[in-house]
């Protein structure tokens, strides 16, 4: 009972910060509150639900909340108070906010199958999806995970799944700071490389793990490993 109470405080007071955000944003209309007087409004019912608390999450901005529910044998995401398509499971952890909190992506398990469900459209789907879950461009307007097709890998760029390859699930798709480029590492016939807007860079025996960084220009750098020498690796915008 008392975990109970505490999610509900802990609830209520993000509901009123949400709430205070997207006033000060002026996202509502609601007349301030007259001095000593609590404002309440109504974000949705959770009648039938069984809300998932441990996976709530609030937009960078504080204008936006999200988490994942159970209704009946299903699941869903409730975004706002707005429950959306339902699937039979949600991974583990909550859903992923763009960085301006206008779009919100998560993965979703569809009959045997997971896809990445973004903006409320499911993606392609793949019997595995990793962890790192969904990663948006600094602007919001891309997005870029990892999903797995039996021992292969691919990453999916806008949507659009690209190479397959051995192994890119320890690492994640990076975006360049003007939202232009994105690359992660990957491994094909034990040789490792780096993928930077779709072409395959040249091949090594290892990538520094979290190297591939972009400069404020696009540029692409990254350390990789080949015999017993270590190269800087820099890969300039087309």
């Amino acid at each position: 009972m008392r975990h109970i109470l505490v999610g509900m405080v802990l609830v209520a007071g993000l509901l009123a910060w949400v709430g205070t955000n997207r006033e000060a944003n002026g996202q509502t209309t609601t007349a301030p509150a007259a001095a000593g007087k609590v404002d309440e409004s109504t974000m949705g019912s959770l009648q039938g639900l069984r809300v998932n608390w441990a996976s709530l999450i609030v937009s960078a901005d504080g204008s936006h909340m999200a988490c994942s529910a159970q209704k009946g044998a299903k699941w869903l995401v409730i975004t706002d108070g707005k429950p959306g398509p339902e699937f039979d499971d949600i991974m583990k952890g909550f859903p992923c906010f763009s960085p301006d909190g206008k779009r919100v992506a998560y993965a979703a398990l569809q009959g045997s199958k997971w896809v990445m469900v973004v903006d409320d459209k499911a993606g392609p789907e793949f019997d595995n999806i990793s962890r790192s879950g969904a990663y948006f461009s600094p602007d919001g307007k891309r997005t870029a995970y990892l999903g797995q097709k039996g021992n292969k890998w691919v990453a999916v760029v806008d949507g659009k799944a690209g190479t397959e390859y051995d192994d890119i699930s320890w690492g994640f798709p990076y975006f360049s700071p003007d939202s232009k480029r994105v690359a992660y590492p990957a491994q094909k016939a034990g040789k490792w490389l780096v993928v930077a807007d779709d072409k395959a860079g040249p091949e090594y025996d290892s990538i520094l793990r979290y190297s591939p960084a972009f400069r404020a220009d696009g540029t692409l750098e990254y350390m990789a490993v080949k015999g017993e020498s270590l190269h800087r690796v820099k890969s300039p915008p087309q």
